[in-house]
């Protein structure tokens, strides 16, 4: 048997650092690259207003005549809805539209909702967050075989007061 040594110890056990320091600056530079992946990743993610509702506003605007500004505003409020505006080139008001996200169970965005404005619920007394942020005006699911023309005629659809009923 070998007999002990301090210095063959204090030796091994500084080879044996010098393995973790390095082993540990790998799992570092792994990490660092990894999370720079993730962030590439990330910056790729589809937006619903770049995804869903910005290639639905251009082909709508299709449905306006010629010449037509098309905007999208927002998102805004709690809700974040958006507005896509469709204006004459003297700058009438056209249609105007609003959408939100809609959510899955886990809160990820799986479509968009419109917003009926048609439709007042008074669900929100006159001056509440609620209110203010359009809650009583209903989303709407829009139907899975909707065309263009189903989100063209609530762009022309003009707002009424009358209550939910």
């Amino acid at each position: 048997m070998k007999e002990y040594s301090y210095g063959d110890e204090a030796r091994a056990f500084r080879r044996k650092v010098k393995q973790y320091a390095a082993a540990e600056k790998e799992a570092q530079e792994a990490v660092k690259a990894a999370e720079e992946n993730l962030r590439k990743v990330r910056e790729k993610h589809p937006h619903w207003i770049d995804n869903l509702v910005w290639p639905l506003v251009n082909k709508m605007a299709e449905s306006f005549p010629r010449g037509t500004e098309k905007r999208v505003d927002g998102p805004f409020g709690v809700c974040h809805r958006v507005s896509a505006v469709f204006l004459s080139p003297k700058g009438a008001l056209l249609g105007l539209i609003n959408f939100a996200p809609k959510t899955g169970d886990n809160y990820d965005i799986v479509g968009i909702t419109v917003t009926d404005l048609s439709t007042d619920t008074g669900e929100f007394g006159k001056n509440t967050i609620g209110a203010m942020n359009g809650m009583n005006n209903p989303e709407i699911d829009p139907p899975a075989n909707a065309g263009v023309g189903w989100f063209v005629k609530k762009a022309r659809c003009r707002r009424k007061t009358a209550k939910a009923g």
